[in-house]
């Protein structure tokens, strides 16, 4: 399984590929401020692009086939995992800051609202953990699982996923989106390969894109 998932937020829009192989699960991470060779940005490339035209870029640009896509938009995500809802518990990897609003966020279980939440998963490179926003976005898909699988009853989830599908937009049908979120959930540290691009734990300022290390890691 490759699937691409797009969480969509203007040209702070980041970008996630999962693949699952032989048992192997593997995921890259990349920033919206990645530079391919034209030097363009990811997500200026996301923005200029229909999305067909862009699946069709990513495939050559990773030289892997796209078999299954989600495109999250960040807004319409928020109002999903809110709906009826004011508060949810999350489970924060670190400590951080959020600059733009000063928000302070502890490490560990705490409930958020709506507000809270969006500054969560709002890109930005923390200071001195800078993928702490990879892992916070990561945190997202579990929340969204979670949504979607909390309620045992049969007539649940379906509904659930006619709900998600009005905050998405994806070629996955309900068992394969399924399967995804039960391999990402059996996806533990440790037990997934993790690729960053740009490797920003490098102490290199080059934003560019690395074909050799994607090729090398996604080989």
């Amino acid at each position: 399984m490759n699937m691409l998932f797009i969480f969509e937020d203007g040209m702070n829009t980041t970008f996630y590929l999962y693949l699952l192989k032989d048992g192997k699960k593997k995921l890259l991470r990349f920033s919206p401020e990645v530079q391919y060779q034209s030097g363009e940005t990811l997500s200026q490339k996301y923005r200029l692009l229909s999305t067909t035209a862009f699946i069709d870029f990513f495939e050559t640009a990773v030289q892997l086939k796209i078999e299954n896509f989600v495109i999250a938009d960040k807004e319409r995500v928020l109002d999903f995992l809110f709906k009826n809802k004011q508060e949810l518990v999350i489970n924060n990897p670190a400590t951080f800051t959020y600059t733009a609003s000063d928000r302070y966020f502890e490490k560990g279980k705490q409930h958020v609202t709506k507000a809270a939440l969006t500054d969560f998963i709002s890109y930005q490179l923390d200071a001195p953990n800078q993928l702490g926003i990879f892992e916070r976005q990561e945190h997202v898909l579990r929340l969204i699982k979670n949504e979607l699988v909390g309620d045992k009853r049969i007539t649940a989830i379906p509904k659930k996923f006619n709900e998600l599908n009005k905050s998405v937009t994806t070629n996955m049908k309900l068992p394969t989106l399924l399967k995804f979120f039960k391999a990402y959930r059996e996806t533990d540290k440790g037990k997934t390969q993790r690729l960053t691009v740009p490797d920003v734990l490098s102490g290199s300022d080059e934003l560019s894109w690395p074909q050799k290390k994607i090729e090398t890691f996604i080989n």
